[in-house]
């Protein structure tokens, strides 16, 4: 998920194994797991690798995010507070502070804890938050890489505090709309990223 394990490196079962000390059983139960999920794809004969994806399959993935995000902040308007609204610009003031200091990675989390604020509004809709759950994975896999991107941050936070001004309108249309075009901006600084980390030094293709 942090991108510390290069698309196309290969995952050695036993080397995982003894690195975290335990035995192979669980370390192969993990793998497959993940093989399932679509995070890492399983090689005959060479084991597993992570898995080196697409601009289209990265493209999809944020597609569908746009939607579900949209439609909650859609869900979200119609019962938004103070309380809502002042807990998001507490966070997005925050994560200025953060970015005004190049602290990334707390930039990220917090920039993570706007979404899932918002996504608290719509606790009454289990299947969407299951929807929204299994895509997280993924998003929070690129939501880092996008920050990076030179300009990523700043239009990360431009685009939060639209989000906040179109809940403070009530309109749900125009939240909905807010929030899909916030996520498709993310879209081509996660591609542009993530394709150029799809190429790992050398050494890793050995």
């Amino acid at each position: 998920m942090s991108g510390g394990i290069y698309p196309a490196e290969r995952l050695v079962e036993e080397l995982i194994a003894r690195e975290l000390g335990m035995s192979r059983t669980p370390v192969r139960e993990a793998l497959h797991k993940l093989e399932r999920e679509g995070l890492i794809e399983h090689f005959q004969n060479r084991g597993f690798a992570v898995t080196r994806e697409t601009g289209s399959q990265i493209a999809e993935i944020f597609e569908i995010r746009s939607i579900l995000e949209g439609y909650i902040l859609r869900i979200a308007c119609e019962s938004a507070t103070d309380d809502l609204l002042s807990e998001l610009k507490s966070l997005l003031k925050e994560a200025e502070r953060c970015l005004a200091e190049s602290q990334i990675e707390e930039l990220n989390r917090i920039n993570t804890l706007f979404h899932d604020r918002i996504l608290q509004q719509v606790s009454g809709r289990a299947r969407l938050k299951s929807l929204v759950k299994d895509l997280r994975e993924y998003v929070l896999r690129y939501r880092a890489a996008t920050l990076r991107f030179p300009g990523g941050a700043e239009r990360t936070l431009k685009g939060h505090a639209r989000i906040i001004l179109a809940l403070e309108t009530g309109d749900p249309d125009l939240c909905e709309r807010i929030m899909r075009a916030h996520v498709e901006g993310a879209k081509s600084d996660a591609i542009r990223e993530l394709m150029e980390r799809n190429t790992p030094p050398a050494v890793l293709m050995t």
